[in-house]
């Protein structure tokens, strides 16, 4: 199911997830989960959009962010860490910086077509990482607040 392309693509973002869990200073126990969570995430992003045979990039971000924010929140709870240390470093490969890149450098050349076309598929992009975040943040906290609750009660 997954090339040798798709697993190429997965080493870059264990490594690239690495990187950034480096430059955030992550403690060193910390950094091999971090950077995991990037490789799920990119994984994940991967099957889902060979699931849908490539048609878009909505979804298969709203699956990854899903899979990142989850294996956050629950690394979080093992490791006693704030659930950001493996987070950020997770969503790093989502990211979609040429799409970003290429709407800022048509917009400098009046190219609007272009830059709309790039423009559509950055807000997708950015749409389905805060959507599969925020799903997560809410389950999250409403089993918190019933937690809380039922210790009150």
């Amino acid at each position: 199911m997954l090339s040798v392309s798709d697993i190429i693509q997965i080493i870059g973002a264990f490594l690239g997830s690495m990187g950034f869990a480096l430059v955030f200073r992550v403690r060193k126990g910390l950094l091999p989960a971090a950077a995991i969570g990037g490789m799920l995430e990119w994984t994940v992003y991967l099957l889902v959009a060979h699931a849908l045979g490539g048609a878009g990039v909505f979804w298969p971000s709203v699956a990854a962010s899903l899979e990142c924010s989850l294996y956050s929140e629950i690394l979080a709870r093992k490791m006693k860490a704030p659930s950001t240390v493996f987070l950020v470093p997770g969503l790093i490969p989502l990211i979609p910086g040429k799409n970003l890149y290429y709407v800022m450098s048509y917009a400098v050349q009046n190219d609007w077509t272009r830059m709309e076309e790039n423009g559509w598929l950055l807000g997708q992009y950015a749409l389905g990482i805060v959507v599969g975040a925020a799903v997560v943040w809410v389950f999250v906290d409403f089993f918190r607040r019933i937690k809380k609750w039922e210790r009150s009660a």
